[in-house]
C-alpha cells in the first residue's frame, strides 16, 4: 500500500494580513514525493496584489526551510519517549479479552472472545447505519 500527500494547504492570519499556501507533491519526478514548497504573502487590506515575504520548502518527514534557512531537521530533533497511560480507558486495546487469552496461550478462548467482539462491532455498525438512514430501533 502506498499513500501520497498531494494538493495544497492554505493558512490565513487575517489579524496580520498574512497568507501561506503549501503545495505537496508538485516537484515532479525530480523531487521526492514527500517534498513541499510554498510562499507566505502579505495581503493588502485595500485589495492590492499580495507580496511574497517568505518562501518555505521541505519534506514533511525530514526538514523545513524558510528562505533557505533550516528551521527544523528531524536529524537534530530529540526523539520522544513512548509511554503507556497509567490509567487507560476501558476501550484501550490492551484490555481486549482476546488479547489476554492469546498472550496466555489459550487459543480457543482467544478465538471465541474475538468472535464475540467482531459480532458486537458488526451490530454497532448496523445500528449506526440504521440511525443515519432514519431507522431507529
Amino acid at each position: 500500500m502506498h499513500h501520497e500527500c498531494l494538493g495544497s494547504l492554505d493558512f490565513e492570519d487575517e489579524a496580520h494580513g498574512l497568507r501561506c499556501t503549501i503545495r505537496f507533491g508538485e516537484g515532479g519526478r525530480s523531487m521526492p514525493s514527500d517534498y513541499f514548497e510554498g510562499t507566505i504573502e502579505r495581503t493588502d487590506a485595500a485589495g492590492g496584489e499580495p507580496v511574497v515575504v517568505s518562501t518555505v520548502t521541505g519534506s514533511w518527514v525530514g526538514f523545513v526551510d524558510f528562505d533557505k534557512e533550516r528551521y527544523w531537521d528531524v536529524r537534530s530533533s530529540t526523539a520522544m519517549r513512548m509511554w503507556a497511560a497509567p490509567a487507560p480507558l476501558l476501550s484501550d486495546s490492551r484490555a481486549r479479552p482476546d488479547r489476554g487469552a492469546l498472550a496466555a496461550g489459550e487459543y480457543k478462548a482467544a478465538q471465541a472472545a474475538k468472535t464475540l467482539l467482531e459480532e458486537d462491532q458488526r451490530r454497532d455498525r448496523r445500528l449506526r447505519q440504521d440511525a443515519s438512514r432514519g431507522r431507529v430501533a
